[in-house]
């Protein structure tokens, strides 16, 4: 696979099945990346989608490649369409490993935040999933990303949705928080979500409150 021909047909042949695939070849030829935000950016839904998850995998693998890129996935997360949204939201999260330049700033901040509010909670859920992973590279904002994070809680949609959302900020919250400090707003936050009426976000608060008891 050598052209940024080739690599479009694979996503045309196989769909999302070639990232895995596709991913791979890029990591061996960097030369091969630009083909992937030229697909991303094309009118075929078939190729946007798979080279999207292809670097969705690449900024696990290695968020070095992309943080060049970041502007152009933080314009996918202000665009329409919602599968790319989610996957740049995810990339976000990833690349704030190797976020040297501290160009996720306050205001990206502040747009991640709001997406905790947004109307689809599975965009909610990757914005909360971002910033926990923000959390984690970034100790100098865990504060403030944990303050809004606990509000999910709070903020008005359907129940069932609110309650599947806490257990992904009890996740998200995992990631970070130090069981030997004292987080009393986190501890009551997971200790509420006890008595949930969702059985796996029950669940997740026990498996988060567990290290405190010790």
């Amino acid at each position: 696979m050598s052209s940024k021909l080739s690599i479009h047909e694979v996503f045309l042949d196989k769909g999302n099945k070639a990232a895995e695939q596709v991913a791979r070849q890029v990591m061996e030829n960097k030369k091969l990346l630009p083909h992937l935000y030229d697909g991303v950016t094309g009118s075929h839904k078939r190729i946007k989608n798979a080279a999207a998850k292809t670097l969705q995998i690449l900024s696990v693998r290695v968020p070095k490649r992309l943080y060049p890129q970041l502007d152009f996935f933080l314009q996918l997360i202000d665009g329409d369409d919602t599968i790319l949204k989610w996957i740049a939201l995810d990339v976000v999260g990833n690349v704030s490993s190797v976020d040297t330049e501290n160009q996720i700033n306050k205001k990206i901040l502040q747009q991640l935040y709001d997406l905790l509010s947004d109307e689809s909670m599975i965009t909610a859920a990757h914005a909360i999933a971002a910033l926990g992973r923000i959390a984690v590279h970034k100790p100098r904002v865990r504060k403030e990303v944990t303050a809004h994070l606990l509000c999910v809680e709070n903020i008005q949609r359907n129940p069932e949705c609110r309650d599947i959302l806490i257990g992904h900020t009890i996740l998200a919250l995992t990631e970070y928080i130090d069981p030997l400090r004292d987080k009393k707003a986190v501890l009551a936050f997971a200790q509420r979500a006890l008595k949930n009426s969702r059985p796996a976000t029950r669940k997740k608060a026990e498996k988060f409150l567990k290290p405190f008891a010790r």
